[in-house]
């Protein structure tokens, strides 16, 4: 498995994320996030973490978008990016490129943060006629969102690196979201 290089990062994340100085603190955030934003419970996250262990990465994302309910999965995506991204910084300068960006990260960002907003609009909307127009348009950037995110961890397969690089962070992130759980729990 390929080591995390806090040492080559720190600088990178630190632009990225003012309040992170590293890969650590990043994940260690993240899977806060977990817990409190989305939110994902203990239970979730076991089960989670264990389709990941055992069957990998896109196995992850297949039980994720047939067992989380749609307003959270968007939350949930939204957070990914922020991993997605990670994996992009790192391999730029693991190959000493001077890409900052995916597009297509950046596209699954933005798609999740609409339907954040969506959801929240639905919630408060009153009249039902437009509550069921907000939901077919919904529905429709969901399948995208569901799509594009497909197609980046189909794209990502092809670089072994990046995969156990992805499969690695994503493995972290959980474990520590489990420990954010259980606390809350208590």
């Amino acid at each position: 498995m390929m080591p995390i290089n806090l040492m080559q990062t720190e600088e990178v994340m630190s632009n990225k994320n003012a309040e992170c100085r590293n890969i650590e603190c990043l994940i260690t955030k993240i899977s806060y996030e977990l817990v409190h934003d989305v939110p994902l419970k203990g239970n979730e996250i076991d089960k989670l973490l264990g389709v990941l262990s055992r069957d990998g990465v896109y196995a992850l994302w297949v039980y994720t978008i047939y067992k989380l309910k749609d307003e959270k999965l968007a939350k949930l995506v939204n957070k990914l990016c922020d991993i997605f991204s990670l994996v992009q910084l790192n391999r730029n300068l693991n190959e000493g490129s001077s890409q900052k960006s995916d597009f297509s990260i950046e596209r699954i960002k933005r798609l999740s943060k609409n339907l954040e907003e969506k959801f929240s609009q639905i919630d408060k909307e009153e009249n039902e006629n437009e509550k069921k127009k907000l939901m077919k348009d919904l529905k429709k950037e969901l399948e995208e969102l569901k799509d594009k995110t497909s197609e980046y961890l189909q794209n990502i397969s092809d670089d072994i690196h990046k995969l156990l690089f992805l499969r690695q962070i994503l493995e972290r992130t959980l474990i520590y979201a489990r420990y954010h759980a259980k606390a809350s729990e208590e």
